[in-house]
């Protein structure tokens, strides 16, 4: 598969297309990684915000 597409595209393109995809997923990965962390910090955060809620009734009773 890699062969037949080398053969029908010159060297230099696919060179160039072969460093864009790596930038695209590079930017990709980055770009998940980030939308991970805040989406654990956010449950983190209201996990966090809960036990305190629930501390503060378990002290009222």
């Amino acid at each position: 598969m890699i062969g037949k597409i080398k053969k029908m595209v010159p060297g230099k393109e696919y060179k160039k297309s072969c460093t864009r995809s790596k930038k695209l997923t590079l930017i990709t990965s980055v770009t998940l990684a980030i939308l991970i962390n805040s989406t654990m910090e956010e449950i983190k955060n209201s996990t966090k915000k809960k036990e305190k809620k629930t501390c503060e009734t378990a002290m009222k009773r």
